[in-house]
């Protein structure tokens, strides 16, 4: 009888450890896909938003063609600057849309020179980064067109990859008084068609500048992100900017968002697939060879022309605004390489999102507001009054002008 009991004792010990390893695992499975995937969730947007156009102004470029526009609104550097690619020269306006500086950056043959402008960084009232991604080089210039500074990159920072479609994600001065720049770019590892080059790739690098040094790379293509599953050869670099406690990544023909922490660390992924943004497709198996098909991948199935840049405040509340064109359709009337795409002139629904920050993750506000009416082609960021700037959307001009709109935001209190 005893001999029983004591049996019994240990198979039920047995069942209550065996339980017990079970709860254990349960929870480190957890918090493995908690630190490699972030908080994922289906978005439905909160509260909602509105623009209305206060007025339309011309944009002064001296018969030069804008690359890339961007708004400042610190003080001593309030306006828009904007430079021209190969033309190797950086403007900026003011809000009111007259030219009123003009920066010509040495050319490649020449001392501390750039093959071209892939980006820039207005740092403060007397100093402005320009950035070269093709040769990695970074040229820091005065206000008054003097150089101050010039960093060949490619001296402290392990096998990059000279893409040429790098940007600048942030400069700023670290706890130990040292000047470090956050950049955006591939990792000359692994062959773009290679399933391993979205497995093991580091998309953001941060170097510091005062040592000329390397510091860390981090944020690889998420887990659950199209790219992991397919090879599409183009749609895949993405937009990386800083909100106030975060990182927010996008990637071209991708609908999700990706929030990271200071530390690199994805946090958040926010679904956001609808029916102007489809889940990604028209991807091939991995190494396989490329197509002209560019115009079909994004263009015609998959959302495209998109766009964002760092957050910007209102009222005590940071916001980030992400832009995107609604996908054409498989249409056979429309090419799929996109030289003759170019040529034809299709245009589509242009489409902007809002989102707010909230202790380091975002919450979508409202729904999807197509611009269409507002005749805008390009949301360059927050100007003067709070009002966000944008090109009007005229192919048959080459003047410029700039429509400005005031932004409502309602969000019920809770």
């Amino acid at each position: 009888m005893e001999r029983f009991v004591f049996q019994k004792e240990i198979k039920t010990l047995i069942i209550v450890l065996l339980g017990l390893i079970f709860f254990c695992c349960f929870l480190l499975g957890c918090k493995s896909r908690m630190s490699s995937e972030g908080v994922s969730s289906n978005v439905t947007g909160l509260g909602s938003f509105s623009l209305k156009v206060i007025d339309t102004v011309n944009l002064e470029i001296n018969n030069t063609s804008p690359s890339v526009l961007k708004t400042n609104i610190e003080d001593g550097t309030e306006g828009i600057w904007w430079h021209n690619g190969r033309g190797n020269q950086v403007f900026k306006n003011s809000f009111e849309g007259e030219m009123e500086e003009e920066f010509n950056i040495p050319m490649i043959n020449e001392p501390y020179g750039l093959n071209s402008v892939s980006d820039f960084f207005v740092f403060n009232q007397d100093s402005l980064f320009v950035f070269d991604s093709q040769f990695l080089r970074l040229l820091l210039l005065g206000r008054e067109n003097n150089i101050k500074d010039f960093w060949d990159l490619t001296d402290f920072w392990p096998n990059p990859a000279p893409t040429g479609i790098g940007k600048i994600v942030d400069i700023y001065i670290n706890k130990n008084n040292d000047l470090v720049v956050e950049i955006s770019g591939y990792q000359d590892y692994y062959p773009g068609s290679y399933s391993q080059f979205y497995e093991y790739t580091q998309l953001l690098h941060r170097l510091n500048l005062s040592k000329r040094s390397f510091e860390t790379s981090g944020i690889k293509y998420p887990l659950n992100s199209p790219f992991r599953n397919e090879l599409f050869w183009t749609g895949t670099f993405p937009f990386i900017v800083r909100c106030n406690k975060s990182y927010v990544v996008t990637f071209p023909i991708d609908p999700d968002l990706y929030v990271y922490s200071p530390s690199l660390e994805l946090t958040q992924t926010l679904k956001l697939a609808n029916k102007n943004f489809p889940i990604t497709s028209g991807g091939k198996p991995f190494r396989s060879a490329q197509l002209d098909d560019n115009a079909l991948i994004t263009r015609k199935l998959n959302g495209f022309g998109l766009y964002m840049q760092n957050a910007f405040e209102i009222e005590g509340s940071n916001f980030i605004i992400r832009t995107y064109i609604k996908p054409l359709g498989n249409d056979s009337n429309i090419p799929d390489d996109i030289l003759s795409f170019s040529s034809k002139g299709f245009r589509s629904a242009y489409i902007l999102q809002l989102f707010r920050e909230e202790d380091g993750f975002l919450v979508k506000i409202g729904e999807d507001l197509h611009l269409d009416e507002f005749e805008v082609s390009t949301y360059i960021g927050l100007g003067e009054n709070n009002l966000l700037n944008f090109i009007k959307y005229n192919p048959n001009s080459e003047e410029k002008q700039l429509i400005r709109m005031g932004l409502k935001v309602e969000i019920p209190s809770t």
